[in-house]
């Protein structure tokens, strides 16, 4: 059998998951083909380079065709989603799969539920769409979203296609006639180095609290946010890792005495895997402040996977994880004062994880779990013959 796995977009997580994606699916005795970006520009090209290094080892074939939206990521609408639509499948049509996967679909499985054109093998069961945060099963954002949201969910119902998610709110929110498959986070690797040496990586020389913003800093992302909230002389360091905005680039800026005394530390580039793994280990404690983000977290999976507690907001599938499972601390973070108090009271007493409560979590979320749970999921069986343990529920 031959597997397409499909990413034409190249921000943030979507070229790392879809790698380990196929990465699981390469250790199977099926033919395995990551289709990805074919856009020449400096950063799409870079972030190909860093997530497929090593990938044919794998037994994947890389194949660099696709077309996706300029930005490097997907609105949910019909423009986003008939742009990775028109282009997945002529690439269905170039290489002829048995079964495709987007590993990244909220846009596009949004197009499908409408009246649009596609390849047929993209409108049957033959294709399996991983959702990623596409409003439904959220409120609390006024009538504007509530429309939104309900538009979305119908076209999602209409989907012919199999579906999986990684936030358990988007399985509650279709009901019991629409089956959406719960997928653990990508695996992370640990970097294997101490936490001192570690930290001497990033110029930080104390043992004082250490908190991680990591990943692609926007305004979505509120990281801006975060560093102006960080308290001026605190005993501690805000390690910001990731190509950043302009918008955040300025407000780190603003604080050239906080970066001179190294109580604020930053990478502003596209890291590598080693880099980014190097981070984790530094810090004690892993930032999910984001007050425009309602879905999953691939940051919030690899501090998990990484045993680093969470600071972050309380909404959505971020703040569920945090509460239910006891994996830190959450905060309004749309509301600055309470953000600044906050992070001021866990530089005093830092957060940490509930050894017991936070158990299912972390067992769910290992690289053997993702494995299991993708095979399982597009082939039917897996590779070592032992079933993927059923997802925890908040």
């Amino acid at each position: 059998m031959r597997i397409l796995v499909a990413e034409s977009k190249w921000t943030g997580h979507h070229l790392f998951f879809a790698r380990d994606i196929a990465a699981a699916l390469g250790a199977t005795d099926h033919e395995v083909i990551l289709a990805v970006s074919a856009s020449d520009a400096a950063s799409p090209r870079r972030m190909i380079e860093l997530a497929t290094e090593g990938i044919a080892e794998d037994g994947v074939e890389i194949r660099r065709t696709l077309t996706g939206p300029d930005a490097g990521h997907a609105r949910i609408d019909d423009h986003h989603g008939g742009i990775e639509v028109d282009s997945i499948s002529q690439e269905i049509t170039r290489t002829q799969p048995d079964r495709v996967v987007v590993p990244s679909a909220d846009a596009v499985a949004f197009f499908l539920g409408g009246r649009s054109s596609a390849h047929d093998l993209l409108r049957s069961k033959e294709t399996c769409l991983v959702l990623h945060q596409p409003y439904v099963g959220y409120g609390g954002r006024g009538i504007r979203f509530a429309v939104r949201r309900e538009i979305i969910r119908r076209r999602l119902r209409r989907t012919s296609a199999r579906l999986a998610a990684l936030d358990h709110r988007i399985g509650d929110a279709m009901g019991p006639r629409r089956a959406v498959t719960l997928l653990p986070g990508n695996p992370q690797i640990p970097a294997s180095i101490s936490k001192l040496d570690a930290r001497h990586r990033f110029g930080i020389e104390h043992d004082r609290p250490v908190f991680l913003a990591a990943g692609e800093h926007s305004h979505r992302k509120g990281t801006h946010q975060l560093v102006d909230a960080w308290p001026a002389e605190a005993e501690g360091t805000l390690l910001i890792v990731g190509r950043c905005s302009d918008e955040v680039r300025a407000a780190i800026a603003s604080r050239p005495e906080d970066l001179d005394a190294g109580r604020i530390r930053v990478v502003d580039e596209i890291v590598d895997a080693r880099t980014y793994s190097t981070a984790f280990q530094a810090c004690d404690i892993v930032t999910t402040c984001y007050p425009r983000h309602f879905g999953a977290s691939g940051i919030l999976h690899s501090a998990i996977q990484m045993e680093r507690p969470i600071f972050g907001s309380n909404y959505g599938c971020i703040g569920d994880c945090i509460r239910s499972f006891g994996l830190g601390v959450e905060v309004d973070c749309r509301d600055s004062e309470a953000l600044a108090t906050a992070l001021r009271k866990a530089l005093q007493q830092p957060p940490t994880m509930d050894p017991v409560r936070s158990r299912p979590f972390l067992d769910f979320h290992t690289a053997e779990s993702f494995r299991r749970h993708v095979q399982m999921l597009v082939v039917g069986a897996t590779s070592d013959g032992i079933d993927p343990p059923p997802p925890p529920r908040p």
